[in-house]
């Protein structure tokens, strides 16, 4: 699952008929485990301000935080970090 945030405000999109906030952030939650019994994700948050070459590993959030900054309740709740590895290219 993917969306925005509006946690404050930024500006808005510029040669529009109609208004429309620019977000201040996107969250991402990625089941990564086998099965759903298993409820392991990997969540994340960036702010708009994100860096575009900024590590995705350096915003690691649960996904409790998601529910929290978002205001929505997802299906299945966890609290868990799934643990990533990245190889260095």
């Amino acid at each position: 699952m993917t969306s925005t945030l509006y946690e404050r405000h930024i500006d808005t999109l510029p040669s529009t008929t109609k208004q429309h906030p620019i977000p201040s952030g996107y969250w991402k939650i990625i089941f990564t485990a086998s099965t759903p019994t298993e409820e392991t994700f990997a969540a994340f948050i960036m702010d708009q301000d994100t860096p575009r070459a900024a590590s995705f590993c350096s915003y690691q959030v649960t996904v409790e935080e998601i529910e929290q900054r978002s205001g929505l309740k997802c299906r299945r709740p966890s609290r868990q970090r799934a643990n990533l590895f990245v190889d260095s290219w």
